[in-house]
């Protein structure tokens, strides 16, 4: 019985070390998302140009207004990534403030503060 307790110990040790290896590799993605958008946006606004990089992402010109909490954020840029299997798009406003633009819950504001949920959506 012991044996049987400890088996179980360790497999949810590690299986919350999994859960928060995969919080911080979302969280690392998002973060390198925001800096190759605002580098998009840099060369946006010197050639006027939209720079794909080639590595399955896609950034295109976006030009709504997006509401959160009231205020109004007009956006420049979007970007589509793969990792997120569809589930939204990064935006990136005239200010350089990023923007998730869930299709299931809503707009949220992204910033160095972000932290991604424990459990990825439609665990």
């Amino acid at each position: 019985m012991k044996w049987l307790i400890a088996i179980v110990v360790i497999a949810l040790g590690f299986y919350a070390c999994a859960c928060l290896h995969m919080r911080q590799m979302r969280r690392a993605r998002i973060y390198n998302d925001r800096i190759r958008l605002s580098a998009a946006y840099r060369d946006f606004a010197l050639s006027g140009v939209v720079t794909n990089y080639g590595d399955g992402t896609r950034i295109y010109s976006y030009t709504n207004v997006t509401t959160i909490d009231g205020s109004s954020f007009p956006c420049i840029l979007a970007m589509d990534d793969p990792f997120c299997d569809g589930a939204g798009v990064l935006a990136i406003t005239t200010n350089q403030v990023s923007i998730w633009l869930d299709k299931a819950s809503g707009a949220k504001i992204i910033d160095d503060s972000y932290r991604p949920p424990l459990f990825p959506p439609g665990f």
